[in-house]
């Protein structure tokens, strides 16, 4: 009978139907049982630590779930729940007095999923909204709901029921002049016809006579702005004068910028076609503008869009209707209810967006 000489054990434990697939490189490193043994990752092996009381649960006839808290630079925490609490404990024991309610009984505990980010407990399940655990320091530590500023959303309604708003969430008005009727539109060539970036119309507006140039809102007071919209010419595929790099940049004082968004590569613009950004922002300012380089096509001059169009962040837009055709698919055809207050919609437009 020979035997394998097994110098390392990196693999860890085998999978059942792979116990006997001698053929496999994996089959060289690895186990078919590791049991009260840690794997190193040079291949050795390490007996498994062994526990220690630390102390007695708040009510051990119920019981509980112990969820490891690792907080960082050695600072190490078990957190025991039970039934509508949990508590805190190091090696040493008990930390202080901390006992925190939480919506989480017994029953729910089994069912609940954990992930630690920093300081941080991100907890789903038991039919309960999702919930973050905090530590602010040693012995203060909070639980509650996660303020989700973009969803999650149900299915999206396949029904033929739509949504028409009453508003637009543009925060620019139609421009009709470069101060008409309210802000300040300015470009790099000083073009007097800059405003019709902002006139939601099909069209082409020369911004500068090179490949690099800028075209800027000046709003009346600061807005939150979190995303954007931009349209090539109307005769962008003759010659393709869209710019194809560009930062969207902000300003409170017209001379101090900062770059909320940087798009490069952005080529191959069809005549008319729209293309949509996001990203993310809370903070307001009174100026932005689009500074662009790479237009004006192979020949690099006359670089030109069609539309520019920002979006306010929703929380900071001034309310509207929001009115919908029929109830069907609407909380299963009962239509909106006092309870869908506070809940967030986000609806396809006729573009496509």
């Amino acid at each position: 009978m020979s035997y394998h000489l097994q110098a390392t054990f990196s693999r860890g434990e085998l999978d059942p139907e792979l116990i006997y697939r001698s053929d496999l490189e994996l089959f060289r490193s690895s186990l078919e049982r590791c049991e009260n043994f840690i794997t190193l990752k040079r291949g050795g092996l390490r007996r498994r630590g062994g526990t220690k009381f630390i102390g007695e649960m708040k009510n051990s006839s119920q019981g509980g779930w112990l969820i490891p808290f690792e907080f960082g630079n050695g600072q190490y925490y078990m957190l025991e729940f039970g039934h509508l609490y949990f508590r805190v404990y190091t090696s040493a024991g008990r930390v202080g007095s901390v006992e925190v309610p939480t919506p989480y009984t017994l029953s729910d505990l089994p069912g609940l999923k954990f992930v630690q980010s920093t300081d941080t407990l991100f907890i789903t399940g038991g039919g309960i909204a999702p919930q973050a655990l905090k530590r602010h320091s040693e012995t203060s530590w909070s639980i509650g709901p996660i303020a989700f500023k973009d969803g999650p959303y149900l299915d999206v309604n396949i029904t033929p029921t739509s949504l028409k708003p009453s508003g637009l969430g543009n925060p620019v008005p139609d421009m009709t002049s470069n101060t008409e009727p309210s802000g300040t539109v300015s470009a790099s060539n000083n073009s007097a016809t800059a405003w019709q970036v902002f006139n939601r119309a099909d069209g082409k507006v020369v911004l500068s006579g090179g490949a690099s140039g800028w075209v800027q809102y000046r709003f009346t007071g600061p807005v939150v702005i979190d995303a954007y919209m931009l349209q090539a010419p109307n005769d962008n595929s003759q010659n393709d004068d869209m710019p194809w790099q560009w930062n969207i940049e902000a300003s409170n004082d017209g001379s101090s910028w900062t770059i909320l968004d940087t798009q490069d590569g952005q080529d191959t613009w069809a005549s008319n076609e729209w293309r949509q950004y996001a990203f993310h922002n809370e903070t307001a300012f009174s100026y932005y503008r689009l500074s662009f380089k790479q237009g004006g096509g192979s020949n690099g001059d006359n670089s030109a869009i069609g539309q520019i169009v920002f979006h306010q962040a929703g929380q900071n837009q001034t309310a509207f209707n929001l009115t919908a055709s029929s109830a069907a698919g609407v909380n299963g055809g009962s239509g909106f209810q006092s309870s869908d207050v506070g809940r967030h919609i986000r609806f396809r437009g006729s573009d496509g967006f």
